[in-house]
């Protein structure tokens, strides 16, 4: 089900995001959208409300709280409240890397941790140049770096990259 978004500014005129029918109740809200990627090197766009009179008390949380639609849907499929979703400091993650898509499928608890290990930065992350023209790659997990190896091409230290990766960090791996 789409949900479309109030603008917030120009730039995000007409975007919407994805609900799964069960959660169509909070359509009757008025929901925003924001970047929040400070660098400004690329939009991380997620869908925020900020809580009125109304909304306080159908969420439990004071006026003015900002209510993150993805952490609301992960409290609801967790059966839990909002503010305990919060609190706790449990992470959610979105399986395919849109915070737009915000359908129950796509939403799943993490740790910080396996969040930063679904994240997308380039075709050629993990891999590096080194002074003699050939190239390295590597894995970060659980705070300990792996060695992949030394190899004569970009293409291949992403292989190994991906590979070691793909063992390492199981279901939360995108390449």
């Amino acid at each position: 089900m789409q949900l479309t978004l109030n603008k917030n500014g120009k730039r995000y005129r007409g975007i919407t995001t994805q609900i799964s029918a069960i959660d169509r109740d909070l359509g009757k809200f008025r929901w925003t959208v924001i970047n929040v990627d400070s660098t400004g090197k690329r939009a991380r766009l997620y869908v925020q409300h900020r809580a009125t009179k109304k909304s306080a008390v159908y969420f439990g949380v004071p006026v003015g709280y900002n209510i993150y639609l993805h952490r609301l849907i992960l409290a609801r499929k967790l059966q839990m409240p909002y503010v305990v979703i919060v609190a706790s400091g449990v992470r959610c993650d979105h399986k395919n890397g849109t915070g737009l898509d915000n359908s129950r499928s796509n939403i799943r608890p993490a740790t910080s941790n396996q969040n930063n290990q679904n994240r997308r930065t380039g075709p050629y992350k993990g891999v590096y140049r080194t002074k003699f023209g050939t190239f390295w790659s590597g894995v970060q997990a659980d705070g300990v770096f792996h060695y992949c190896g030394t190899f004569h091409s970009r293409e291949e230290a992403k292989e190994a990259r991906d590979e070691m990766a793909k063992k390492l960090h199981a279901r939360f791996f995108h390449s």
